[in-house]
């Protein structure tokens, strides 16, 4: 396993914190977890993933070390956290990948 970095990012009055993974030169592909885990649930699948995409692995909102509360919690507004994240990063035409029904669902974008 290639080395792991650890990460936050200011969006929507929100820290985004999460786990990158892989060459920043690759693909990018955001793996977003269900309700009640964190983005280091996808630790098998990221290993997997690395070494042909840079892996992101995002704590949602109000979950793992990311701020917020779970109030007004929404498909909507998870959506729009990560769709900020994507910008902030500037990660051009990334796979976005969900575990649902909890998780994100990607057709939200």
């Amino acid at each position: 396993m290639t080395e792991w970095s650890e990460h936050f990012v200011q969006v929507n009055d929100l820290t985004i914190h999460y786990h990158r993974a892989g060459d920043t030169a690759k693909p990018a592909i955001i793996l977003l977890h269900g309700v009640m885990d964190n983005g280091l649930c996808w630790t098998p699948v990221a290993c997997d993933l690395q070494a042909d995409f840079a892996v992101y692995m995002l704590d949602a909102r109000g979950h793992g070390r990311t701020g917020g509360v779970l109030e007004n919690f929404s498909y909507s507004v998870l959506a729009e956290d990560v769709a900020a994240f994507i910008e902030a990063l500037d990660l051009q035409k990334p796979y976005v990948f969900g575990d649902t029904p909890h998780g994100l669902k990607p057709s939200s974008f």
